[in-house]
């Protein structure tokens, strides 16, 4: 990742966008999130003749795009998250036509509004980035995935530090963590990757909040984890 967007994770805080060509992506994305389609699946419904998308090929294009914003390119990932959107939203609609797809388009939902929750939160756009972390807990909800929910909360706690509502990051991270760790197996790595994510989005709410007891016990148990964990991995 590129330092500026890893010193801006550290604390919590925005990266600025200096290309304007990529700040002029952003009204897409917003229009992607607030199109009235999403507002009701029975009133609108997919489109008759619609070419749904397989929820294998296009969980392959999102990680694709989450190594890009793990490398700092963002510019690139704000120019993708419109089809991507529009895609998670075609998900959801096979979904409700396929019953042995239905986690698994759920699950790539989730990714991908998880993805632009985060994206969205990291280049100050707070609002919809709140917005694109609700559909995320929805369709993370929908995939009876505990893994997938509690990765989706991540984007919560991002969105949440957007808008500046620290105590509510911190309650969100506890309560995903305490839930995760009653229902996964505590050896499983991918787990363990996201419980410590978890305690580190809410150990810097809680230094956002000031509250550096809160900040340091968070940190100490995200070590353990990793200490459990025993290698330098993100599953």
């Amino acid at each position: 990742m590129c330092s500026a967007c890893r010193s801006g994770s550290l604390v919590g805080q925005p990266v600025l966008m200096e290309d304007e060509k990529q700040q002029d992506e952003v009204p897409a994305v917003r229009d992607a999130l607030m199109s009235p389609r999403r507002l009701s699946r029975l009133l609108f419904g997919p489109e008759a003749e619609a070419q749904l998308p397989s929820p294998g090929p296009t969980a392959e294009v999102v990680e694709q795009t989450w190594d890009d914003y793990q490398s700092g390119r963002l510019g690139k990932v704000i120019a993708g998250l419109p089809g991507l959107l529009q895609t998670a939203q075609e998900l959801e609609d096979r979904a409700a036509r396929s019953a042995a797809e239905r986690r698994g388009c759920w699950a790539v939902s989730a990714r991908v509004h998880h993805l632009a929750a985060t994206t969205l939160a990291k280049i100050g756009e707070s609002d919809i980035s709140w917005l694109a972390a609700e559909r995320a807990m929805r369709a993370a909800d929908e995939s009876d995935d505990p893994l997938v929910l509690a990765s989706a909360a991540r984007s919560g706690t991002h969105a949440l530090l957007a808008n500046g509502r620290y105590d509510d990051a911190m309650e969100l991270g506890d309560t995903a963590s305490a839930w995760l760790s009653a229902r996964v197996d505590d050896t499983d790595p991918a787990a363990l990757s996201l419980l410590g994510m978890i305690y580190l989005r809410a150990a810097i709410a809680a230094a956002r909040h000031q509250d550096r007891p809160t900040a340091t016990s968070l940190l100490n148990r995200a070590e353990v984890l990793a200490n459990r964990l025993g290698s330098d991995e993100n599953h």
